[in-house]
């Protein structure tokens, strides 16, 4: 049997509604298919809870991360009160011989056979390069630790706390006492102090003296220290 054009509208009827289209098949089912509108506001709900997952995460890892910064800080603080509050020559003594500073807290010593010209700090009894080189170096694998121990005498990377205490706060680019020291950079020197919260090691930045954190294979600057003798 022949079906009219009648028959065809009656059997696929489609009705327009507002927020959908509703069909009914020749079987007589309908189907309600969803809105342009909708499928936006379920999609930009999923995106907001993964949004949200993705902050959660990272707050988590920045408040580690914030909380190793303040635990340093402070200590460091401290380090550098305990040194202000050092008359000269009440921290430990330096070798005899040597060139004092105008302030009496550094000697300066010449470069011998076995030692490069150092630096001793009368407040912490720390020898320093008192021309740190200018070469690029990683904690990982380990070319800056490799580099201060060719120097002899025992040289080695500083910890940070010992890096901070020969930073100078009333200058600025670099912030150290360049009438004692040469060659020192404004720019990163690793310590050999590692951090908790991953693969990274502490530098102190002798543009203003400011302490941060570096993934250990970065090449930086390294100016080496030795205990004194």
């Amino acid at each position: 049997m022949r079906t009219g054009k009648r028959g065809l509208i009656g059997l696929f009827s489609i009705v327009f509604l507002l927020g959908g289209v509703t069909m009914v098949t020749p079987l007589g089912s309908v189907a309600q298919a969803a809105s342009p509108a909708g499928l936006i506001a379920d999609h930009d709900a999923e995106m907001t809870v993964q949004h949200e997952e993705i902050k959660t995460e990272i707050g988590a890892q920045h408040a580690i991360t914030q909380g190793d910064i303040a635990d340093t800080q402070t200590a460091i603080a401290e380090v550098k009160a305990l040194v202000e509050a050092l008359e000269p020559g009440e921290g430990p003594v330096c070798p005899e011989g040597g060139t004092a500073d105008a302030s009496g807290r550094y000697k300066t010593y010449d470069a011998d056979a076995t030692d490069p010209k150092k630096v001793c700090d009368m407040t912490t009894g720390l020898f320093w390069e008192q021309s740190p080189d200018g070469g690029l170096y990683n904690v990982d694998p380990g070319t800056a630790q490799a580099h201060c121990a060719a120097l002899g005498a025992g040289g080695r990377v500083p910890e940070v706390l010992e890096l901070v205490g020969v930073v100078d706060y009333t200058v600025f680019a670099p912030a150290v006492n360049m009438s004692v020291f040469s060659n020192v950079q404004s720019v990163i020197y690793w310590s050999a102090s590692l951090a908790v919260n991953g693969p990274t090691a502490w530098y102190v930045d002798f543009r203003e003296g400011n302490v941060g954190s570096d993934n250990k294979v970065g090449n930086n600057l390294v100016w080496c220290a030795r205990n004194g003798s």
